[in-house]
């Protein structure tokens, strides 16, 4: 650790302080180890090809959550924000995984997860997971599949006709 004031009309009180620099201390100068890497990247082929399964297995849990925000056995609050994170998660992952569209579609769902919903977004987010159960289901990758976009376009449309204006 250093410790040092380079500024004397600072006094005594004041004081830089730099932390090591962990990552670097655990892996040395001469970077990650290739096996390392080479595990990392197999580990994510690997999950690329069960990503829409784990998806439509989160899904289930979403569902779960959004049907008792709905109903009001589950805390609204608590709900929607399990539901943004989930959101967050897929627009995030999705592309390292080879399905940008479920990333899109998370985005999307993302900017609907407000702390209070009016019923408009509850059905704008629940036409999200509709979405996001499709692409899923069928595997679609990106918007070029015929499918994405009449998903995307009902959406759009959707959208439209519950938000307001």
């Amino acid at each position: 650790m250093k410790f040092f004031n380079k500024d004397s009309n600072l006094g005594a009180t004041a004081q830089i302080f730099y932390p090591k620099n962990k990552i670097k201390d655990k892996v040395g100068k001469g970077g990650l180890p290739a096996n390392m890497l080479t595990r990392a990247d197999d580990a994510v082929v690997a999950l690329k090809e069960d990503y829409c399964t784990i998806v439509e297995d989160q899904l289930v849990n979403i569902w779960k959550i959004f049907n008792g925000v709905q109903n009001a056995t589950v805390n609204q609050d608590e709900g929607i924000g399990d539901i943004m994170q989930a959101a967050f998660n897929f627009k995030g992952e999705a592309g390292t995984f080879g399905y940008p569209m479920i990333g899109q579609l998370g985005s999307s769902l993302y900017r609907y997860t407000n702390v209070n919903p009016t019923a408009a977004d509850l059905a704008i987010i629940k036409l999200h997971l509709e979405a996001i159960g499709a692409v899923a289901r069928y595997k679609i990758q990106d918007d070029s599949h015929p499918i994405a976009k009449e998903i995307v376009k009902n959406l759009e449309i959707a959208i439209a006709k519950f938000s307001p204006q």
